[in-house]
This record gives structure tokens, C-alpha cells and sequence, in this order.
């Protein structure tokens, strides 16, 4: 429960930033189309890499101090 309050959290401050609701519109649609097409390889590595993305984002952009 408390990493989906943090998680809910950081995306409430992030999602309105520098076209981040655009760009994850887009990385989802791409994470769906590679699980309809069952390749969960493509999958994991696209969920890994808008993870990664959203990090770095909150490290440079957000004081969560």
C-alpha cells in the first residue's frame, strides 16, 4: 500500500511536466502492443525502460525533500 500512495504521488506531480502525459500515453500503448502479441521480453524491457525514465525525470525535476 505505501509504494502505491508513493508511486500516486510522484505521478501527480510529474504528469503535467515537460509533455510527460504525451510521452506516457505513448510508452504505454507500446507496452500493451507487445503484451497482446504475447512477446514478453519486448514487454518487460519497455515497463523497465519507462520506470527508468520516470526516475530520472523525478531526480533532476522533483524535490522530494
Amino acid at each position: 500500500k505505501g509504494l502505491f500512495i508513493h508511486v500516486r504521488a510522484i505521478r501527480q506531480r510529474t504528469i503535467f511536466e515537460q509533455d510527460r502525459a504525451r510521452r506516457s500515453i505513448v510508452d504505454h500503448k507500446e507496452i500493451i502492443a507487445a503484451l497482446e502479441a504475447r512477446d514478453t521480453e519486448r514487454a518487460e524491457r519497455l515497463v523497465r525502460e519507462h520506470t527508468l525514465k520516470l526516475r530520472e525525470h523525478v531526480e533532476r525535476h522533483v524535490d522530494l525533500a
